[in-house]
């Protein structure tokens, strides 16, 4: 019998051979927003350009990896100048903007997959990416914020620590740790202070709890604790900084006396 001949048979046999499915996956736009909520933009435009390198368009992932890292770098600026909350909202309009872009540029492709049977990359991978990505970025913010080797630092006690940067030495540290200690300001309680001196001049940086700059009793008194300190780490002028637990600046006094 001439199966070619059978309309249901023949059918069957087309439709065999035109299911031939993507061997791989791609990440939809969920995904993407997932990183770039946990590891900022970068790591959502990474998940973007896996799916470029997947359609063979390698060139265009690198360009896209390239624009994450802009507007990462671009949220580290304007959050180094926003209170804490201000820099949260402002990675989340971020991650939503990339999930848009992801949107925009591989939405089609996506759908186009899919439609062909392709499956999607788990959204657990997505997460474990964005998770990567922003342990990443913590080593790096502590290691930049602190600007130091391991050994730029005078442990006063057993937990009070100064760390000291630029032309700052040890001995400077260790003076400065022992004239707080005397003050009542290092209780062995794990505090931190960073002296700085550098082209800018003197600085003597504590490291405080949100919100504390805000706090205008709080910081007529760290003012006082700075004319203090002021012969301690050579003279003046000097300035004095209330710096968050990532040691950006949030309230500087200069003081020439």
């Amino acid at each position: 019998m001439d199966t070619h001949l059978n309309p249901a048979l023949a059918g069957a046999g087309a439709s065999g051979a035109a299911a031939t499915f993507p061997a791989y996956r791609l990440f939809d736009a969920g995904s993407v927003f997932i990183a770039a909520i946990l590891g900022s933009p970068v790591a959502g435009v990474a998940l973007m350009g896996l799916n470029y390198r997947r359609l063979g368009e390698g060139r265009k992932g690198l360009v896209a990896f390239i624009i994450g890292v802009v507007a990462t770098a671009l949220v580290c600026v304007i959050g180094y100048f926003l209170p804490s909350s201000g820099s949260v909202a402002v990675g989340v309009v971020l991650a939503a903007a990339t999930r848009g872009a992801a949107q925009r540029w591989q939405g089609a492709a996506v759908a186009q997959h899919q439609a062909r049977g392709g499956e999607l990359s788990s959204r657990w991978a997505a997460t474990g990416i964005g998770l990567g990505f922003l342990a990443l970025f913590c080593v790096v913010i502590v290691a930049g914020a602190l600007g130091l080797g391991g050994e730029r630092r005078a442990v006063i006690g057993t937990k009070d620590e100064v760390y000291f940067v630029g032309a700052a030495t040890k001995v400077d540290a260790l003076g400065l740790g022992e004239a707080l200690k005397k003050d009542g300001y290092f209780q062995d309680h794990g505090v931190t202070v960073i002296l700085t001196k550098d082209a800018d001049g003197t600085s003597i940086s504590f490291v405080v709890k949100d919100g504390i700059w805000d706090d205008a009793s709080m910081v007529a008194g760290y003012q006082a604790l700075g004319r203090q300190l002021g012969p301690v780490v050579g003279g003046f002028p000097i300035k004095v900084r209330l710096v968050n637990g990532l040691k950006q600046t949030k309230k500087e006094i200069d003081l020439t006396e």
